[in-house]
């Protein structure tokens, strides 16, 4: 069975340390573990939040999707899948602070 791991830490308690850390490490940190790449950053917040964040929350805020970016999302939750699908891999982490304000859905 295929262990994610979701690092959600509070901001400014040495999050971006440690997602500096696995990034660091790359993207498979071992033949077991694997730390995925969405972009630039190591931080997952950002993708996480627009593949994930649901489309009530986006109205509220009054901030529809630009143009390309539910492509980006939809590509950023493909990503996911397969990394969480990969027999290459038992555990894939995610981080990222932003990620706490996604409701459980």
């Amino acid at each position: 069975m295929k262990q994610v791991i979701l690092h959600i830490g509070m901001h400014k308690t040495g999050t971006t340390s440690i997602q500096s850390s696995l990034g660091q490490a790359g993207p498979d940190l071992s033949n077991r573990v694997l730390y995925p790449r969405f972009g630039n950053s190591h931080n997952h917040s950002v993708p996480m939040r627009a593949a994930f964040e649901t489309d009530l929350k986006r109205k509220a805020k009054r901030a529809p999707m630009a143009p390309g970016q539910e492509q980006q999302a939809q590509a950023t939750r493909d990503a996911l899948l397969k990394a969480c699908r990969s027999t290459e891999h038992d555990r894939v982490i995610i981080s990222g602070e932003g990620m706490s304000s996604l409701s459980g859905d």
